[in-house]
């Protein structure tokens, strides 16, 4: 296996149920291909979750079982990459699935070996395991990123499963982004920057698991503001020809994390969250000036909803009185 490994699958755990785990290794094992190979880091989890992927280690030889002391998801995403031995990394939840049956054309541009990364869509899991119509790349037609693929990607990157990604590409500093929103975002923006050649396709490997009342939805207004965090620290790596190449897609980023779906949780209590609402705003203001300008933002007002038009002109005031009158009829 040492010899010509294409791709490494790399899993963090922490933590993750046993009924979820082992169905997202059977999903990977399920007709994977050759030359690919499984990491999966333990990132200090109790011993129930440690022994049973000691068990799966022994049980499958295409898997490597690495433990190490809890550094949360992308410090152990980072080991994984320095264990993997492939050209190319994937990236897999511990609670996810995956399809490979729906990798056959994206396994050929792999074996190919002329490009530095490849972005596809998703498919959604609830937690029973019924699948349903995910997303992808298709928010934008091509005249908004001037038929540009990179740009495509970097306008709508946020998740590292989303993304096989040249092994050279992911760094270590990439991964020490510490925040417990948007983590994904730091490495994935920045590492698909520096490709050189990148194709979308059109298919939905990935299944990702929604669970109710999951981090992301219940992240307090604390930890919603860590989004500054790592658009800081993506700006702050980031040399001035790929700023300067790539600022409108990096800015419709930040219009849609930090004045829209970071920002839409805190209106719902505006008056307890008036602070970090100011706290959003008041940066984005600062370093975009002319965000209003952008033109991922200027097409996506004229397809998007009220609501999105509401949050993005800032009529604070009115998406919470709507806001407050839907949930009140929903009790009814």
């Amino acid at each position: 296996m040492t010899q010509g490994m294409l791709l490494s699958v790399v899993v963090p755990v922490y933590n993750t149920p046993e009924r979820y785990l082992y169905a997202m290794v059977a999903s990977l094992l399920d007709g994977l291909p050759e030359a690919t190979e499984i990491i999966m880091v333990d990132d200090g989890s109790e011993r129930v979750t440690a022994d049973a992927l000691d068990d799966i280690g022994a049980k499958y030889d295409t898997i490597t079982i690495v433990h190490r002391a809890n550094g949360g998801q992308n410090a152990a995403r980072n080991c994984g990459v320095k264990h993997a031995r492939g050209v190319y990394v994937a990236f897999c939840d511990a609670d996810d699935l995956f399809n490979w049956k729906r990798m056959n054309d994206i396994m050929s541009i792999l074996k190919r070996g002329d490009v530095d990364a490849i972005a596809f869509n998703c498919n959604i899991i609830d937690e029973q395991g019924v699948e349903k119509p995910g997303y992808g790349y298709t928010k934008f037609p091509s005249e908004v990123y001037g038929n540009d693929c990179k740009r495509e990607v970097l306008s709508q990157c946020a998740e590292m499963w989303r993304n096989i990604i040249r092994r050279s590409l992911l760094t270590p500093e990439l991964f020490d982004c510490d925040s417990s929103i948007g983590e994904d975002l730091a490495v994935v923006f920045l590492a698909l920057s520096r490709a050189r050649s990148i194709e979308v396709c059109d298919v939905s490997p990935y299944m990702y698991r929604v669970h109710n009342g999951g981090a992301e939805q219940s992240a307090n207004a604390q930890k919603r503001v860590r989004i500054l965090d790592v658009f800081n620290f993506i700006m702050m790596h980031l040399d001035e020809k790929t700023w300067n190449q790539y600022r409108q897609e990096l800015e419709w980023q930040i219009i849609w994390h930090v004045l829209y779906t970071e920002m839409a949780p805190l209106l719902a209590d505006i008056g307890a969250n008036k602070k970090y609402v100011l706290q959003l705003t008041d940066w984005v203001d600062k370093k975009f000036p002319r965000w209003r300008d952008n033109r991922y933002l200027i097409y996506l007002k004229q397809h998007e909803g009220m609501r999105f038009r509401m949050i993005i002109d800032r009529h604070y005031r009115l998406y919470f009185m709507v806001h407050r009158c839907v949930a009140m009829m929903r009790k009814k």
